[in-house]
Formats: C-alpha cells, structure tokens, sequence
C-alpha cells in the first residue's frame, strides 16, 4: 500500500528510491575524497621526505600539514560514511577515539595554516 502525499504528489516508494539514490551517490564522492586525498597527501609527505633540498621551514609545516591531512582523511571519511547508514561497528572506545581523532587532526590542521601564515609574513 502506497501512502500518498497530496501535496507534493509524491509516495513513499519514490522516496525511498530517492534515498537510495542519494546514498549511493555519498558513497561514491567520499570513496573518491578518500582515494584522491590519501594518494595526493601521500606524494606530498613522499616528496618532502625524500628530498633534503625541500625541508625548508614551510615546506616542513606543510609535510605536517599533509600528515594531519591524512589523519583526517584515515579516520574522518569512513566516520562519515558510517554515521549515514545509522551504525558503528565498532565498540564505544573506537567511536570515542576516531572521535578525538577527527578533532585533533582538525585543530592541528587549522593552526598548521596559521603558523604557515606567521611564517610567510615574517
């Protein structure tokens, strides 16, 4: 039995396939941001490592920057893509932690900026 809306002329099946729809279309963007951030964040931490002639000031703020980034991207996205579908697989001390990670590498990343600003001012 369709449930029908008069006002919209929708029903709750077309809704549903909506829905759908939408949460597919968040799993593919995000496992893009998830590939895309990890592989670009990772040539930059390689880069910068590997060559000595890179580690000036701001170019080590900005290997720290790419490292918080891929904090973020490690424990942020999947986070994310967990709290669409209404479930956490795993225990209340992983929750808590992925979590605090979310946030540290988040802070870390905006005064990361700041400091390259400083930096560049001076």
């Amino acid at each position: 039995m369709d449930i029908s809306d008069n006002i919209y002329n929708t029903t709750s099946s077309s809704i549903l396939g909506d829905e759908l729809k939408f949460g597919i279309v968040k799993i593919c963007l995000f496992s893009a941001f998830f590939v895309l951030g990890l592989i670009g964040n990772s040539l930059v931490l390689i880069g910068i490592g590997l060559n000595k002639g890179m580690q000036t000031s701001t170019n080590l703020l900005i290997f720290n920057l790419a490292l918080a980034d891929v904090l973020f991207i490690i424990f942020c996205i999947p986070t994310t893509l967990f709290s669409f579908f209404g479930r956490w697989p795993f225990t209340e001390f992983g929750c808590k932690l992925a979590q605090f990670i979310n946030h540290l590498s988040a802070f870390i990343s905006i005064y990361l900026i700041v400091f390259m600003s400083i930096d560049r001012y001076f």
